[in-house]
């Protein structure tokens, strides 16, 4: 049976736009796209770094990632969005099909059909097979080349022989990392990507199906990240020092990028260090350790630590770049709790929230099995709303911490609940994380902000409390720090657990109740759906017998909405508890009662009208649940594996359940749902993928059919016996909450024409489109089809008995694309792909030559196009439309190659000037793209004559901290490439200037522009005739929402030389719209023409751009 689905799934802001796939056609590859695209309006919040006027969009990125199984997946990323994505199986596996699914912009997962069994078996991390996932653990590689290979944790008995064993199983295919016995973890890393496939075959004993070596469960090895003068008094820790208390005897063990061992602030407070990165010393090459540290015990004057005499054991688990490595973090969580014995482990870190992180598992495990108290950055995702919480402060067992400000306000950045598995109130409490002063590594303090800089208050408090009661846990601990938190009125528990840290408080607190978060413990919305009792315990230390009166707040929603009182209930308005004894109350919280929802409150105690304690209640308010059992079945009738994303077709939230042997049961509420699967029948030639369908609204427990014998073939027929089917595509597109949840099947090669299916699904509001893609059989890179068809046909009622459709030529658009050489021959891919607003756009990838033409045969309407230059160079156009019986132009990688700026490519917001990137190979006909991975450059900001930074040009957006103030500034660009398919625009320069000044953060767009040369007569490798005239057109593109000004006449120059001597050449005026130009004539011996603008506008913006053999010039036909 699947895990169980919670009662009522809080209801997550969608974030916008979809993804487009790719597949390269030259691999047998089959795969499913299901994606939510919600509408136009971003739910989310915007991004904190930019203007709201305007919204910003970073220069896509390559990555290549890599997955367990050897295979491979390149995508374009821009920001956290993954906008396409292209799987390359591994060496030997042209024949292992692909489910490629998508959720949300940004989370993209591709599932080899060989790993689908263990998937549903539960005994292999999904995470393998997340490409944001991968791409935030740092196993991304930018560009397309080989990246290495992915490592990975066995799971298996405790003890060294069976960590042994683990690393036997890998063979010599895998190099064997840290080995944890205690914890039966142990790590493993295949030498590169070759050997992941060999990795993959001896762990799964060569059928997917099973481990060997003993082997429970394969984990992803993660990364997590990191994410006092005036702080320390604000927790009222001096007032707990006055009481003796200051963490003497107590040890706090810091994991998280070393320290300074040299800093002052730090003398004689690390009495133990270890780094399990494996290097020799523990030495901070990052800076966040050493300020935790300090934060906690540091011994300044000024700068004092919340604890300043306890003793502080460092284990170094985060890089110099403040990635922690899964492994890593797991071995000094082991350190810190069997070795070292430390009381309180403080974890500055974290990574998304994944309960299935085995770091989760463990900090229950051992916290309940030797009482060390967890404190863990709540994270520091806030600004995107609630249920953003990460792992591992999601675990039960962990104190959760939370920022506010210095006035106790909650930290804009500061992640809030509830726990998206089940709607437990996460964080557990807050501390100050703004602004905080400590010890900086290399000497002196810098100040700090984060939930990394709150979760030191807190660490160095609960070693306050150790120190007064050396005979608590740590979840007593835990307790009296959030039974003693100081609230802030108007926010939700949700957001701030119990509230801000109060360590005076604490020190001498005799009376806890526990729980102190009753959503954290085991089984607490258990009782989903009806009226269900809880017990709350109050425990007296103290030597007097003490009457409470007990109280509940408000309920209050994750955004702090005012909820039904009714919802909570106490047995009693008091409660006595005796000296050294116990006391209980039974709270009652109403599942059934409306508004639908997570709901918190806090059940205070009070004494002369002083709080006591502070419990977190919460209820899951829901509707009535029934269990939904699917059946799968193959076309032979054989059960099915694999997974079906069941999708509530009112709120959008979706569950993927995994299909074991052809049934699962899943709770769920009552609603509409939308059930798709991709179900995969035989094997060999004889393979063939079924895309299934269907919707179902359950008043009752409800069983349905996933039947793969119900389909019928999915198909297109261009009525030409030289065209070959090298893709298909079938996609559904269905409405959900605010947005469209989209299924999509694709198969490729050989056989894509004759193993694509589709069950019929009869519905109004479904949205269903065939699509193929044609080309001539045996095409290759050696030899690239002189012609392609891309054929598409809709249906507006869902998926139809017969979902085939045939076509003549007659009725479609004659496109003739052009691919340009840039003065070298080159092999490269195209694709085109339908554009619409509902349905996922497919890009299915074709070998094409530079330079060629190509007659591309499209159903007239909108498409899509894009192009790769020996894989290096990536060009890509916006929607254009093709009418029908019209012969059309498309060109790409006309010369001449450089800048170009489709959106605003850098802005200013407050005192930071963002660089969100710009293409800086573009070509002629203004394609969008323009990203070459075989270029090589920098960019360097300068202001008043003084360099402010420096950084990497190609693909890399980056936030700069500029001076306050008014300045002039400039921002040089030299790019480069050396590289056999080109040998045009060899160097791209771009020196901008303009003014500057603080702004109000709103944001401003800083007025770059950009010059276009467009030289007319040019041949099909860039090349002019020699001893003729060539007109070159210059445009002049200005930043997108820049503030408006007069652009005065462009000046040009050009060289013969490659830029060694230079001549002025006549820009005769534009005419009725249309740009400036001049007319250039090569002298002899001349190779190639060098061009140079210079340009000013009325506001005192500036560039001059050079492109270095912008076009060639043709050598005299003899």
């Amino acid at each position: 049976m699947s895990p169980a689905i919670p009662g009522f799934p809080h209801v997550l802001a969608p974030r916008p736009l979809g993804v487009l796939v790719h597949v390269r056609s030259i691999v047998a590859a089959a795969g499913m796209l299901a994606a939510l695209i919600p509408a136009a309006t971003a739910a989310h919040a915007a991004d904190p770094a930019g203007p709201a006027t305007e919204p910003r969009t970073p220069a896509a990125t390559t990555f290549t990632v890599p997955l367990p199984t050897g295979d491979t997946v390149t995508v374009e990323r821009s920001g956290a969005r993954i906008g396409s994505a292209t799987v390359t199986p591994g060496p030997g596996r042209k024949n292992v099909t692909f489910t490629t699914s998508s959720v949300e912009s940004g989370d993209v997962s591709v599932v080899p059909s060989d790993a689908e069994p263990l998937l549903a078996a539960g005994r292999l991390d999904p995470r393998f097979f997340d490409v944001k996932a991968l791409l935030d653990a740092g196993y991304g590689t930018k560009g397309v080349g080989a990246p290495g290979a992915v490592q990975m944790i066995v799971q298996h008995a405790k003890g060294a022989g069976a960590a042994s064993r683990a690393r036997d199983a890998a063979g010599g295919a895998a190099r064997p990392g840290r080995a944890i016995p205690r914890l039966g973890l142990t790590a493993l890393a295949p030498h590169d990507g070759t050997d992941a496939v060999g990795t993959w075959k001896r762990l799964t004993a060569g059928n997917g199906r099973s481990l060997t070596g003993g082997a429970d469960k394969l984990w992803l090895d993660g990364r997590m990240h990191v994410a006092l003068d005036r702080s320390v008094p604000q927790i009222n820790a001096p007032q707990a020092w006055e009481d003796g208390y200051t963490g003497k005897g107590v040890t706090v063990a810091v994991l998280d990028s070393g320290y300074d061992s040299d800093h002052p602030d730090l003398a004689g407070r690390v009495t133990v260090s270890s780094n399990f990165l494996g290097g020799d010393t523990a030495e901070d090459d990052n800076g966040h350790g050493t300020h935790v540290a300090s934060t906690i015990a540091g011994v300044d004057s000024t700068y004092r630590g919340v604890a300043p005499d306890a003793s502080l054991a460092v284990g170094k688990v985060c890089d110099s770049t403040g990635s922690c490595p899964t492994s890593a973090l797991l071995a000094g969580i082991d350190w810190a709790v069997n070795t070292v014995h430390a009381k309180v482990v403080n974890l500055s870190l974290g990574g998304p929230a994944d309960e299935t992180d085995p770091a989760v598992a463990v900090i229950n495990d051992l916290s309940a099995s030797t009482g060390t108290l967890f404190v863990v950055a709540a994270g520091n995702d806030g600004e995107y709303g609630t249920s953003t919480v990460g792992a591992p402060a999601i675990a039960n067992a962990a104190l959760a911490v939370g920022a506010v400000d210095a006035d106790d306000e909650l930290a804009a950045f500061s992640s809030r609940g509830p726990r998206p598995s089940d709607n437990a109130v996460k964080p557990d409490i807050t501390a100050p994380g703004v602004g905080i002063v400590a010890a900086k590594a290399g000497g002196g303090h810098t100040a700090k902000s984060g939930t990394s800089m709150a979760t030191p208050h807190v660490a160095g408090s609960a070693a306050l409390v150790a120190q007064a009661h050396p005979d608590w846990n740590g979840e007593q601990i835990k307790t009296a720090l959030m039974n003693s938190a100081e609230p802030n009125p108007k926010r939700a528990a949700y957001q701030q657990g119990t509230g801000r840290v109060d360590a005076g408080r604490a020190v001498r607190q005799t009376v806890l109740a526990s729980p102190a978060n009753l959503t954290t413990t085991a089984g607490w919305s258990d009782g989903a759906g009806s009226d269900t009792e809880h017990t709350v315990t109050f425990s007296n230390s103290g030597d007097t017998e003490t009457t409470l009166a007990l109280a509940l707040d408000k309920p209050l929603s994750p955004t702090a909405q005012p909820g039904n009182a009714e919802q909570f209930s106490v047995d009693r308005d008091q409660v006595t508890v005796p000296a050294h004894s116990t006391a209980t109350a039974t709270v009652t919280t109403r599942a059934t009662l409306l508004p639908h929802g997570p709901w918190s409150a806090v059940l205070t105690t009070s004494q002369a009208g002083k709080t006591v304690t502070r419990t977190i209640l919460g209820v899951n308010s829901t509707i009535p649940t029934h269990q939904l059992t699917l059946h799968a079945e193959q076309r032979d009738g054989a059960p099915a594996t694999g997974t079906a994303l069941v999708v509530n077709r009112w709120t959008g939230d979706r569950y993927p359940v995994r299909i074991n042997e052809g049934t699962a049961t899943v709770p769920v509420p009552e609603a509409q749902y939308w059930i798709g699967m991709t179900i995969n029948s035989g094997t060999g030639t004889e393979r063939t993928t079924t895309m299934a369908a269907t919707s179902v609204t359950p008043v009752a427990d409800t069983t349905v059919d996933l039947d793969a014998r119900t389909a019928a073939p999915v198909r297109a027929d261009v009525h030409d016996r030289a065209a070959h089917a090298t893709a298909v595509q079938a996609a559904l597109a269905l409405p959900a909450g605010t947005g469209t949840y989209t299924l999509s099947v694709v198969t490729t090669g050989e056989r894509a024409g004759q193993s694509l299916f589709a069950t019929p699904f009869a519905e109004a509001d479904a949205t269903y489109r065939t699509f193929a893609v044609f080309a001539a059989e045996g095409a290759s890179s050696q030899s690239p089809s002189p012609f392609f068809y891309h054929v598409a046909r809709t249906w507006h009622d869902g998926v139809p008995a017969r979902p085939a459709f045939s076509v003549q030529r007659r009725e479609l658009t004659d496109v003739q694309v052009h691919f340009n050489a840039q003065g070298a021959p080159a092999a490269g891919t195209a694709g085109a792909t339908p554009d619409d607003d509902v349905l996922l756009p497919l890009f299915v990838d074709q070998q094409v030559g530079f330079p060629s033409t190509v007659r591309d045969y499209r159903t007239p309407g909108e498409w899509l196009d894009r192009a790769s230059v020996a894989g290096r160079q990536s060009l890509a156009t916006s929607a254009q439309a093709f009418g029908p019986r019209a012969l059309n132009r498309l060109d790409f990688a006309a010369a001449v190659v450089g800048p170009g700026l489709p959106a605003a490519p850098a802005y200013r917001t407050g005192d930071s000037v963002v660089w969100a990137g710009t293409p800086w190979f573009t070509d002629g006909d203004g394609s969008r793209g323009g990203t070459d991975w075989g270029a090589s450059g920098t960019l360097t900001l300068a202001r008043d004559g003084q360099q402010v930074s420096e950084w990497n040009a190609i693909g890399s957006a980056r936030t700069i901290t500029a001076p306050a103030g008014p300045g002039h500034y400039t921002l040089d660009a030299d790019i480069s490439r050396d590289q056999p398919y080109t040998t045009l625009s060899t160097r791209v320069q771009s020196a901008w200037s303009f003014d500057s000044d603080t702004d109000d953060g709103a944001g401003t767009i800083l007025p770059l522009m950009a010059v276009r040369f467009t030289p007319h007569g040019l041949d099909a490798s860039g090349g002019a005739p020699r001893h003729a005239r060539t007109r070159v057109d210059v445009a002049v593109q200005r930043a997108p929402g820049a503030v408006e000004a007069t652009v005065a006449p462009a000046r040009l120059e050009v060289s013969w030389d490659d830029g060694a001597t230079w001549r002025a050449a006549k820009l005769t005026a534009g005419r009725h719209g249309t740009p400036a130009h001049a007319d250039l004539t090569a002298p002899a011996g001349a190779a190639y023409a060098t061009l140079r603008a210079t340009v000013a506008a009325s506001d005192g913006s500036a560039v001059e751009q050079t492109v270095t053999r912008a076009y060639q010039v043709n050598k005299a036909r003899r």
